[in-house]
């Protein structure tokens, strides 16, 4: 046994071991049932390719969608949402929305109920605590906070539909912001003309109180804002 301990007796062992491998053992097969199975096998025919089987069904390309073919509304646009007004009249035009949703828990595998909250526009004012209204999401910017507005009221609470303002439809909300950009280029060009020298438009400038604006500390988002205020509060003064 001490000669089979030696590292020249380990390796001839090994390379006989390689020279003449062991064979398998393939007692525990059923050679009936794999017979069978090969035989059921080779008598079918090959599987048919995926992309010959598409192209047989769908010559023409694959099948076109409603939104696809652009002819309906836009996603977001048309998509409704609904909750229920927590908060109103705190913000001029705008409302807090509560929407129930669920939400998944990754450790306990499982879905619990919450809320989302939402700012929504609301053109008219016609929203109360604890309304229940449909909302989807603004046509046009109006912020970085506020991105949807409000489309019916579902269930009012406290004071009737009919004795508040009406909710306006998107065609009318779009019309109100193409005019109010449309008023905004027309001051923006006047007061560029009353920059440039032009008496006229200097004269309106002051009469409409355009470009006369008070610049008080903290007045816009940055130092950027207060210095274009101050800027323009100098130009037209002289």
């Amino acid at each position: 046994m001490a000669s089979l301990s030696t590292p020249s007796s380990r390796m001839a062992i090994c390379i006989a071991r390689s020279q003449c491998p062991r064979p398998a053992i393939l007692a525990w097969r059923n050679g009936r049932r794999f017979q069978t199975t090969s035989t059921e096998t080779s008598s079918r025919a090959p599987p048919e390719p995926l992309a010959a089987t598409l192209l047989s069904q769908f010559p023409s390309g694959p099948p076109k969608t409603g939104p696809s073919l652009g002819t309906g509304p836009a996603k977001h646009h048309s998509q409704l949402l609904t909750g229920k007004v927590t908060s109103a009249g705190v913000m001029s035009k705008t409302v807090r929305v509560d929407r129930p949703i669920q939400v998944w828990h990754n450790y306990l595998r499982k879905f619990y109920k919450s809320s989302k909250h939402y700012l929504v526009h609301d053109p008219a004012n016609s929203l109360r605590k604890g309304d229940m209204v449909s909302f989807s999401r603004l046509p046009v910017p109006k912020g970085e906070a506020v991105g949807h507005v409000v489309r019916e009221i579902l269930v009012p609470f406290g004071q009737d539909i009919g004795q508040r303002p009406p909710v306006p439809s998107l065609e009318e909300l779009k019309e109100e912001f193409e005019k109010e950009k449309a008023a905004k280029r027309e001051r923006r060009e006047l007061r560029r003309k009353a920059e440039g020298g032009n008496e006229e438009a200097k004269k309106r400038v002051v009469e409409e109180g355009i470009a006369i604006r008070e610049v008080e500390k903290g007045t816009g988002r940055g130092r950027r804002v207060k210095r274009m205020l101050e800027k323009d509060a100098k130009n037209i003064r002289k």
